[in-house]
């Protein structure tokens, strides 16, 4: 599991600028983030317990690092990139039951050329189950989740690297997010 910066969090409703850091580079993940309605301290047994452990979805841009010297995506790498994110974006929330997630349909393009499209469905297990399993690792390590807090159920489809120009994630009924990198 990774950590999100409070520090990083940026919202949609004001069009963030975010400038390019010299030496580096980020890539830009499009996933579906959710809310979570009470404190988690236990294993969380099937998918009726996560939907209530959740309060809303919402559609999040993820700026990580992305993989060290454009290193291969193995497990060093993978880990270094992906153990924090210092900035990210968050769209406006939208209540449980009001979106399945896993027909989420999202979409990605920089200065108007499509960069990915993705499904919510892609995530192995469906977005349910893969929450489940992320919120479980938490908690197996004797970690509390807030109420309150954001969690990412992982990428959407290609991963591509951060590059100047102006972004529009679609997330379909969740909303999209835009965004400039500079």
């Amino acid at each position: 599991a990774g950590v999100l910066f409070r520090s990083g969090r940026l919202e949609a409703s004001s069009r963030p600028v975010i400038p390019l850091r010299e030496g580096e580079p980020i890539v830009v993940e499009t996933e579906v983030g959710y809310l979570t309605s009470v404190d988690l301290s236990y294993e969380i047994l099937n998918e009726d317990q996560v939907r209530g452990a959740v309060s809303a979805l919402v559609p999040i841009i993820e700026l990580p690092r992305s993989y060290p010297d454009g290193g291969a995506p193995d497990a060093r790498n993978t880990v270094a990139g992906n153990a924090g994110s210092q900035r990210y974006i968050v769209g406006t929330p939208v209540p449980v039951g009001a979106v399945e997630p896993d027909s989420v349909a999202v979409t990605l393009r920089r200065d108007g050329q499509s960069l990915n499209e993705a499904a919510g469905s892609a995530v192995a297990g469906g977005q349910w189950h893969n929450l489940r399993r992320v919120l479980n690792a938490i908690t197996r390590q004797g970690y509390t989740i807030p109420a309150g807090s954001v969690i990412l159920g992982g990428a959407l489809g290609r991963v591509p690297p951060g590059e100047r120009g102006q972004y529009r994630a679609d997330f379909g009924a969740l909303g999209s997010i835009e965004f400039d990198l500079r």
